[in-house]
């Protein structure tokens, strides 16, 4: 295939380890509702669940003139994120509960997700440097 390696080449020393989404660290949120709180257990994105994420909430449309043009669909975005960032809550992540959330449950909820701009502003400084 084109534009990929033939062999693995490992001059300085970087595994298969080293850039795997991390399968056993996790992070604890303390939500507080109603005066009762609670604790999810969640995981930072993988490179995979971000870019599904994205791809999820990007709607692609023809203008009035034919020309492609995007939506972006925030509450898409937070929905699939959380989805995949959640591991343990004591309520079940779904949908169907994720849209039905109150704000105080929600605003706190989001803290975790990362904003979609981090990952432009990411690469661009990449490409930059």
């Amino acid at each position: 295939m084109a534009g990929r390696p033939t062999r693995v080449v490992n001059e300085g020393g970087l595994t298969m380890a080293d850039v795997m989404a991390e399968t056993s660290g996790v992070k604890e949120l303390v939500v507080e509702i109603n005066g009762k709180t609670g604790t999810i257990v969640y995981r930072d994105l993988s490179f995979w669940a971000r870019n599904l994420a994205l791809s999820s909430a990007t709607e692609y449309y023809a203008d009035e003139t034919g020309s492609l043009r995007t939506k972006f669909h925030i509450e898409v975005y937070y929905e699939e994120c959380l989805k995949h960032m959640i591991v343990q809550a004591p309520f079940p992540i779904s949908a169907m509960v994720l849209r039905g959330m109150s704000r105080e449950a929600g605003d706190q909820l989001v803290q975790i997700v990362p904003h979609p701009q981090d990952w432009t502003v990411k690469a661009e400084t990449a490409k930059k440097g």
